[in-house]
């Protein structure tokens, strides 16, 4: 064989190999997908879906995948650490992920689930800004970020993001807690007729 046809070759076998790479981690990452779709996980379920999206990560590292999925396995790690608890873990991932996806509110948001976590309200509240600069029509990020002006003690603003958050809301559970905890602030700045007319509303939503 001459030395261009080992060459040909040489690229031939190392293009199969990302190829098979490529594949092996969207296989990895399906499989950590449909264990975190079920209803009633384990703890060994999240374990072994996060040991699915670690080495779906680490497969794309050796195979030159493009950006959009780096972001998309790191979320998907992140998400998995988040419901475990791994909050510092999970902030890392989430972290990964905007620097590849960096106008995703998701990411934003779910980075700023982390900080609220962690007690870090005035990054929570940053995260949730920059998310709702991207995506004004989520109504669960007014929600997170009426939680955080909450607990700021700037119960007016909570109240804004609470009517926000209540335009774009469809999940009654999500609207149960609109209503409930913007009846709250009310009562926090003593205008108490709203907070009950906010509170009765929250009952009919727990009610459905």
């Amino acid at each position: 064989m001459s030395s261009f046809n080992q060459k040909q070759q040489k690229k031939l076998n190392e293009h199969k190999e990302l190829a098979q790479k490529q594949k092996d981690a969207n296989e990895r990452f399906q499989e950590g997908k449909k264990i975190m779709m079920k209803e009633n996980k384990t703890a060994n379920d999240f374990d072994r879906a996060i040991q699915l999206f670690s080495e779906a990560i680490t497969l794309l590292q050796n195979s030159n995948q493009t950006e959009p999925q780096y972001a998309k396995f790191y979320a998907a790690r992140g998400n998995a650490y988040m419901q475990t608890g791994q909050y510092q873990r999970a902030l890392f991932d989430f972290s990964t992920a905007v620097r590849f996806e960096e106008n995703n509110a998701e990411h934003y948001g779910a980075r700023g689930n982390c900080f609220l976590q962690l007690g870090e309200v005035n990054d929570a509240l940053k995260e949730y800004d920059k998310a709702i600069q991207i995506k004004s029509t989520d109504g669960f990020l007014f929600l997170n970020r009426a939680l955080v002006y909450a607990r700021l003690d700037n119960y007016k603003k909570a109240i804004e993001d609470y009517q926000q958050a209540l335009k774009y809301l469809k999940d009654s559970n999500a609207q149960f807690k609109a209503h409930f905890h913007m009846g709250n602030c009310y009562r926090q700045i003593k205008s108490y007729d709203q907070s009950i007319e906010h509170l009765q509303k929250a009952q009919i939503y727990q009610s459905n």
